[in-house]
């Protein structure tokens, strides 16, 4: 098995719209069960090709896709600059997604992600980035907690109808 990660282009945009709504039911549907026209709604929302094509086209906007075998299997998105309320950086970016499809989460391909992701921000010249993870992703949680990043704040977010509590963490560079 081969894996590669490269730099998404706006052609790109429908894979990584798909991936994004493919791995986030799989991710968080649980959620939902009573709420599933919400998650619906969101997603259509949240991954709409050509809104993914506008945002791959922003300049503040990085997208990564990771393949295996030639397959697109996950995706990472950083955002520079990003401010972060609390955050005593002067140059803050936000690590916004690292989505894999649960198939392939074990294959080091989050880290890989994390690895471009951190060498981007350096590149651009971010001293610090943050981003936010759902308090109840146990391996999520534990995944950035392996990394290196630690806990800065708590915030909540609304998806229709229902309140989720995030953690924001945040890494040096």
């Amino acid at each position: 098995m081969t894996f590669e990660i490269r730099r998404a282009e706006k052609s790109d945009a429908p894979v990584v719209a798909l991936l994004g709504r493919i791995t986030f039911r799989e991710t968080f549907a649980v959620l939902f069960t009573q709420h599933e026209g919400e998650l619906s709604e969101y997603l259509y929302h949240t991954f709409g090709a050509t809104k993914i094509e506008d945002s791959i086209g922003k300049l503040e906007n990085r997208y990564w896709i990771a393949n295996v075998d030639g397959l697109p299997v996950g995706f990472g998105k950083l955002k520079f600059p990003s401010k972060c309320d609390n955050l005593q950086a002067i140059a803050p970016a936000q690590l916004q997604k690292i989505y894999l499809l649960s198939e392939f989460i074990s294959l080091g391909l989050g880290a890989a992600l994390m690895d471009e992701i951190l060498a981007e921000g350096a590149l651009v010249g971010s001293d610090d980035i943050w981003l936010n993870v759902l308090s109840s992703n146990e391996r999520a949680v534990h995944f950035y907690s392996r990394q290196g990043w630690i806990s800065h704040d708590e915030t909540t977010f609304d998806i229709g109808s229902q309140s989720f509590d995030f953690l924001t963490l945040h890494k040096s560079m």
